[in-house]
């Protein structure tokens, strides 16, 4: 994959730090890097940008760096609160199983 930008920005590992794993660490993928993309563009001043793969995450920045900030930290968030909520609804009885695609 070439690292060329041509209007997106692959970003990798918006989240650099490791997820805490309650999973069997036989299966346990936790540690791996994700990657997402974000799309950038410029608009009166702002940079602005979406990640692709995670619908409600946006951001703004006046800065190419301050955005990808920005975009990091929305996207910790909305994945935590996700899976908050997911195991919310399972309630108890249970059990995560990592997905590799």
């Amino acid at each position: 994959m070439s690292n060329v930008y041509r209007g997106r920005l692959p970003v990798s590992a918006l989240i650099s730090d490791a997820f805490s794993c309650t999973v069997p660490q036989q299966i346990c993928f936790c540690n791996v890097k994700r990657h997402f993309t974000a799309v950038i563009k410029q608009d009166s001043g702002w940079r602005i940008g979406w990640v692709e793969e995670i619908l409600g995450v946006n951001c703004q920045g006046k800065t190419r760096a301050a955005l990808q900030k920005n975009l990091r930290s929305a996207l910790s968030e909305a994945l935590e609160l996700n899976r908050q909520d997911a195991l919310a609804a399972a309630q108890e009885g249970y059990q995560e199983e990592a997905i590799v695609l």
